[in-house]
């Protein structure tokens, strides 16, 4: 049906029994490598029962906002083949990956309750939904203060907390760049934790 393709890495810990979240990751421009994705988050996904569903742009270098539907597609099959907690998706994007993130969960509210936009802030044109406590959103963005996109992004985080969703801001002070593997951690911490919102 698609051009595109896609990466899903399942922890070998992985049990029918037992509830796995999904760390749905939006590649930047340009992409990623499917083993150093893996090697980053197979730790991560061990220890906390989450599935690495990495969908990939027809073309490496950007996203289209008509790839919604695809994402929207490997989510959907992941479901259906294995035991998913879906008060525990998180939707994690870096740069254009992360505005791609916000469109998601804007569309697919029902599959989003985690939004994770890394280095990204809004996308032109997009605009904030109203909080809806039976559509629970939870928001993790991160940035560097040193990024083009650092007040853009600071702005989001307004918008986002005037709007009443639970938003964690983290920051650092050089110029953008990857999650470490410490802040990668935290952040799987943090997909654990999203049912508790």
């Amino acid at each position: 049906e698609s051009a595109n393709g896609c990466l899903a890495f399942v922890p070998e810990s992985y049990r029918s029994d037992v509830p796995h979240g999904i760390v749905l990751w939006l590649h930047p421009a340009g992409g990623v490598r499917d083993d150093e994705l893996i090697a980053a988050w197979k730790a991560h996904c061990a220890k906390f029962d989450l599935i690495l569903l990495a969908p990939k742009s027809g073309d490496a270098s950007r996203w289209q906002r008509t790839e919604l539907e695809f994402i929207r597609k490997t989510v959907d099959e992941l479901i259906t083949k294995y035991n998913i907690d879906r008060r525990r998706i998180a939707v994690v994007g870096q740069e254009g990956g992360g505005a791609m993130a916000y469109l998601f969960a804007f569309a697919n509210r029902d599959l989003s309750p985690g939004i994770v936009a890394i280095d990204a802030p809004l996308p032109n044109g997009a605009s904030i939904p109203a909080n809806d406590p039976m559509l629970r959103q939870a928001y993790y963005l991160t940035h560097a203060k040193k990024s083009a996109a650092s007040k853009a992004i600071e702005a989001t985080v307004k918008q986002l907390r005037s709007a009443k969703y639970p938003v964690t801001e983290k920051n650092w002070d050089d110029a953008a760049r990857p999650l470490t593997d410490e802040e990668r951690a935290e952040l799987a911490r943090w997909v654990d934790s999203l049912d508790r919102f």
